[in-house]
């Protein structure tokens, strides 16, 4: 769950951007946070008023759930260009944190997806996406640029070097996984592995 506290400016201003490009208020605010966690280049949502599931990186890339609603999509886009100038003239002016049943540690989860191990360090920071899919789950710590995968009980973190993750997937039956960066879709056998099951390689 997510308590945030927004200045009066900022608040203001999402207002404002919410009767510009035709969105509500709480969906607005909503996307904004998603904005805030991924440091301003990236941000995951799922709000149906946005077209359920979806993402957004700096440099054009969006993706909806709604695939084929183009007008969607430019209206999305048009969003999340005025939210993030919004971020870059107050990058500070969020605190955002996460709330949960869990004790207040690097290694809980995020969300039910985000992988725990007891090997990733606290100067690691949240990770600012995670997901599962089949065997194979994920998180991606854009601070540490480090991505952790989980597969049959066997773990490998990557060097994201200067790469801003927003989701990983595994596309065909051999479990090559790709990943959506700023440079658009990328195989995961292009990363390199810097640690296995907790060893540095």
């Amino acid at each position: 769950m997510l308590t945030s506290s927004l200045t009066p400016e900022v608040k203001a201003n999402l207002k404002e951007v919410a009767k510009n490009q035709g969105f509500s208020e709480q969906t607005t605010t909503e996307l904004y946070l998603a904005l805030v966690r991924g440091n301003g280049t990236m941000a995951q949502f799922n709000n149906p008023e946005v077209g359920g599931m979806g993402q957004w990186l700096r440099g054009g890339m969006i993706m909806v759930g709604d695939m084929f609603n183009n007008n969607l999509k430019s209206r999305v886009t048009a969003l999340f260009n005025e939210l993030s100038t919004i971020y870059e003239q107050q990058p500070l002016a969020v605190e955002v944190k996460e709330t949960t049943h869990h004790a207040e540690d690097n290694n809980d989860l995020v969300n039910s997806s985000t992988p725990t191990i007891d090997y990733i360090p606290p100067q690691w920071g949240q990770p600012s996406a995670s997901g599962s899919q089949n065997e194979t789950r994920y998180a991606y710590y854009p601070q540490a640029h480090r991505l952790l995968v989980i597969r049959n009980g066997e773990s490998w973190v990557f060097d994201t070097a200067d790469h801003q993750i927003g989701g990983v997937q595994q596309q065909n039956d051999w479990g090559e996984m790709t990943f959506t960066s700023q440079y658009g879709i990328v195989s995961l056998n292009r990363l390199t592995v810097v640690m296995k099951d907790g060893k540095p390689v």
